[in-house]
């Protein structure tokens, strides 16, 4: 189930999505509240995010993005199950980005991610986040996996304010 699903903007790159409310909510089965693949030059500004289900979840999920821009938004899970992403990003490559400016992501369950990258080819910077429990940050490259954002900080380099 999908709240939105972007899919290859690079056809007609700079897509603004601003001042909306996805509320997306299953029973079981796999639910995204924003997917986008293939991002380009979007910008997705002032938007509250919301997903619940017992079954998989991702709130936010990216894969190769070219310069995709999220700023002011709230990331919200309401989701119970295991397998429990605020945000899930995966770029890959240095050929894609995404910068992530002023957003709040967060959770009610103790399961899950609050925030999972790949790699660090994103810019982060002013965002909150609020995970109750399960793993707050995961990044593969350069390694970082817990709670705190000062270790996030000093492995990644990103949210420095």
């Amino acid at each position: 189930m999908y709240g939105l699903y972007l899919y290859n903007t690079t056809s007609y790159s700079g897509v603004n999505f601003l001042n909306n409310d996805i509320n997306v909510s299953g029973t079981s089965g796999t639910v995204y509240g924003l997917m986008g693949y293939y991002l380009s030059g979007d910008k997705i500004y002032n938007n509250l995010i919301t997903s619940k289900t017992s079954g998989a979840n991702y709130t936010l999920y990216l894969n190769y993005t070219y310069s995709c821009y999220f700023k002011n938004n709230t990331i919200h899970s309401l989701a119970t199950g295991s397998t429990n992403y605020v945000a899930y990003v995966y770029m890959g490559s240095s050929s894609y980005k995404a910068e992530f400016k002023n957003n709040i992501f967060s959770k009610s369950a103790a399961t899950g991610y609050g925030f999972w990258s790949y790699d660090n080819n994103i810019s982060a910077d002013y965002n909150l986040y609020y995970v109750p429990g399960g793993t707050q940050f995961y990044m593969q490259t350069p390694s970082y996996s817990g709670g705190s954002l000062q270790a996030w900080r000093n492995a990644t380099g990103v949210d420095m304010n």
